[in-house]
């Protein structure tokens, strides 16, 4: 199951945002009501999603950028992963990156270079 973020309008002029991880629902925050917010967010927005600001108008982009902040936190507070990142890294996973030698391409050392 994917995890997604979602709004719903708790009272007039108030939004809360919940994240769906795991089969269960975790407040998030809550912000001034926002008709654009409401819009994007309704259905549900992928974790994977969050970072396309391709269809948000400013609100939502405001919207967007405090999302990471509370979803770090809620892992924290929870000891939930909610980010694929978080699982791979308490699964003991690495990332692809390998610091490579400082050696020049096919010469041993720079020694051999002069």
């Amino acid at each position: 199951m994917r995890n997604k973020v979602f709004c719903r309008t708790v009272e007039k002029g108030v939004q809360a945002f919940f994240v769906e991880a795991d089969g269960k629902k975790y407040f998030l925050f809550r912000q001034n009501f926002r008709q654009g917010v409401k819009r994007h967010f309704e259905g549900g927005v992928a974790i994977d999603d969050l970072g396309d600001y391709s269809r948000a108008d400013a609100s939502v982009r405001r919207t967007l950028d405090k999302l990471p902040i509370a979803i770090r936190a809620l892992e924290k507070r929870e000891g939930i992963a909610v980010y694929q990142r978080t699982k791979d890294r308490a699964d003991g996973k690495k990332n692809g990156y390998k610091r490579q030698s400082r050696t020049l391409r096919g010469i041993g050392s720079w020694e051999d270079a002069a």
